[in-house]
């Protein structure tokens, strides 16, 4: 047997190895890597240049977006992948195996309950199937930047790849101005809140001007949109927040939330615009708000405490809800009170996260508290506009019913607990799905003008603050 000559001799292209026989390069290639290390870094350009933390937001990060930014992310990736299209990362063979007859909602490199399941068919730039590029010895196949738009659609058995969009991006202009306009908003005759139920209105027809503490507040508002000196305003507001914090605690349901509900609306009028410019740094600065804010979440913890049966199903309502409601309280009264406690404790929490936010950087005050992370977790969110509007308890019966066949028991805690489960927490949509699945599913209208925006407004809010 003739020794091989050195024209006989097979290199490996990624490393320079020679080997005598083709037999044994193939074997090597299976286990061979790169010199050359991918780059781990996954902010934008503007970013890492500004040192502060990226959103990985797509096409546009949140910082670029809100500053006008250019946006452009460098990947360098490994020369051991196998191209199939640029802009692609690389996930190894093994996951291929693992795929479950599950759906997802976007792929993302953190650890997360949703793995890179149920992506077949799976569209390669070759005629090759994934089966074969596993075959000829591949160490690792391409799919889309864990960065890229999330899927669109939860879809079962398999996502297809097509349908890809940008997540949504929170604006917090848009955010402020519409926390801004609710106050307005509740002048409109053909405008109902979602956060009180109408039957708690304590009259006949719900007209907000029922609520006393309220109409003060939303009489302040338009006067600070239309008057040039607010100077007088200021100091009747004040003086009439001295008011509620001293009658706060005496009150009943129905003026417990009037009064809570109107000062986080004195808190909103003064909840600044983002300015077109930055103002020049040696005059000085606007005065500080959210001085309130402290009393504030107290008021609203100390709503949440009266109102067990927002957060417990199973819980009695420890007083009448409304006085003309004179009987013992049913499953229907005990349920619309319980969400018109949550829809307020939401509306809080969003309240208090935008008003300890500066308008000019877009960062949380120093001082900035939560409300209760453990509890806006695990509250339901709201129900439809059709159950909400309900105006009696047969009415509500047959709605739920018609939406879920399966609550059917007549035993009123079991009837409770069952409605409790119908919608989902936060915590139970962050355990099942990604951040970019959420923003992508919840990106419709978002605000306070019913039922399905209140509930977009949250999950997108509440996935601002994680």
């Amino acid at each position: 047997m003739q020794l091989a000559t050195p024209s006989e001799q097979h290199e490996c292209d990624l490393c320079h190895k020679s080997y005598r026989r083709q037999d044994l390069l193939s074997r090597h290639r299976r286990h061979c890597t790169p010199n050359k290390v991918s780059s781990k870094r996954k902010s934008c350009n503007a970013c890492v240049q500004a040192r502060t933390k990226c959103s990985l937001g797509q096409p546009k990060c949140t910082r670029c977006t809100e500053r006008d930014l250019s946006c452009e992310y460098t990947f360098v990736q490994s020369h051991s992948s196998v191209s199939i299209s640029p802009g692609r990362t690389t996930v190894g063979p093994g996951a291929v195996n693992n795929i479950p007859e599950s759906a997802c909602g976007s792929i993302e490199t953190r650890p997360s309950p949703w793995s890179l399941d149920t992506m077949f068919p799976v569209e390669v730039s070759s005629n090759q199937t994934i089966q074969n590029l596993v075959d000829d010895g591949t160490n690792s196949l391409h799919w889309p930047m864990p960065d890229s738009p999330s899927l669109d659609g939860f879809v079962g058995g398999h996502a297809a790849l097509d349908g890809l969009h940008p997540a949504p991006v929170l604006r917090m202009e848009e955010v402020s101005h519409t926390l801004r306009e609710y106050a307005t908003s509740l002048t409109l005759d053909d405008y109902h809140t979602p956060l009180l139920h109408r039957e708690l209105y304590n009259i006949y027809t719900s007209d907000i001007t029922a609520l006393p503490k309220t109409t003060t507040a939303i009489t302040c508002a338009l006067g600070w949109k239309t008057s040039s000196n607010n100077t007088f305003l200021k100091r009747a507001m004040a003086a009439e927040r001295q008011r509620l914090v001293e009658s706060f605690p005496n009150s009943s349901c129905i003026e417990e939330w009037d009064i809570l509900h109107s000062m986080w609306l004195y808190e909103l009028i003064e909840l600044p615009g983002v300015p077109k410019t930055v103002d020049d740094h040696w005059k000085p600065g606007p005065r500080t708000r959210g001085l309130s804010l402290p009393i504030l979440l107290k008021m609203t913890r100390r709503f949440c405490l009266s109102h067990p049966e927002a957060i417990n199903p199973s819980a009695q309502m420890n007083r009448d809800a409304l006085v003309r409601y004179t009987t013992a309280p049913s499953a229907w009264m005990t349920w619309l009170v319980g969400e018109t406690a949550r829809r307020t404790v939401f509306f809080a929490n969003i309240a208090n996260y935008f008003a300890s936010k500066s308008a000019v950087t877009g960062e949380l005050s120093p001082y900035y508290e939560p409300l209760d992370d453990e509890l806006i977790w695990n509250l339901p969110l709201p129900c439809s506009s059709a159950i909400w509007n309900a105006r009696t308890e047969h009415e509500w019966l047959q709605l739920i019913r018609a939406q879920d066949p399966g609550i059917s028991s007549e035993d009123q805690p079991m009837l409770l607990s069952m409605v409790f489960n119908r919608e989902p927490t936060f915590k139970s949509l962050m355990t099942n799905f990604t951040k970019d699945y959420l923003l992508t599913q919840y990106s419709g209208r978002y605000g306070l003008e019913d039922s399905e925006s209140l509930c977009n407004f949250i999950v997108r809010c509440t996935l601002e603050q994680c």
